[in-house]
Order: C-alpha cells, then structure tokens, then sequence
C-alpha cells in the first residue's frame, strides 16, 4: 500500500500545484477588474479569413444570402443599438 501512495503522491501535488496557480490567476484578474474598471481579455483573430464578395461566384454569394435570411426568419438577429458605442 505505501508503494501504491507514493506513485499517487507526485500527481497529487502537482494537480495542488496547478490548482494553486489557476487560483492565483484568479485571483489577479479581479483584482485587474476592480482596478482597471475592465474584464481582461485575450484577442484572437479569426481562423478563417471573413467573405469577400470579389472571391465569391454568384451560387456562393445566393447561398451566403440566403444564410442571412434564414437567420432573420429564426430571430438569430442583433438590433444595430446593441452595438452603440458609448
């Protein structure tokens, strides 16, 4: 049994470990909230480049369409205000 706790024990502190740490980070980021009187982000671009109406054929720009109108039949949709910057 000792054998068998002693393989646990290195996986135990290093999941202490790592638990820790995220709540270090956690704490960081609130404070960061409170100070900056913002939420700390990580920008990413996209992974596919956004639609160009040049690079797309007439079928593909129809079926583009033809996505966004489904979407307003459905209520996917955000009023412009949504977006107001203040």
């Amino acid at each position: 049994m000792t054998a068998k706790a002693s393989k646990n024990q290195p996986s135990q502190s290093l999941s202490r470990r790592v638990q820790r740490q995220e709540g270090f980070k956690n704490s960081v980021n609130k404070i960061l909230v409170v100070l900056q009187r913002s939420i700390p982000s990580k920008m990413k671009l996209p992974l596919e480049a956004p639609l160009a109406y040049s690079s797309l054929t007439k079928e593909q720009f129809d079926l583009e369409m033809e996505k966004g109108i489904e979407d307003i039949q459905e209520g996917s949709v955000y009023s412009a205000d949504t977006f107001k910057m203040s």
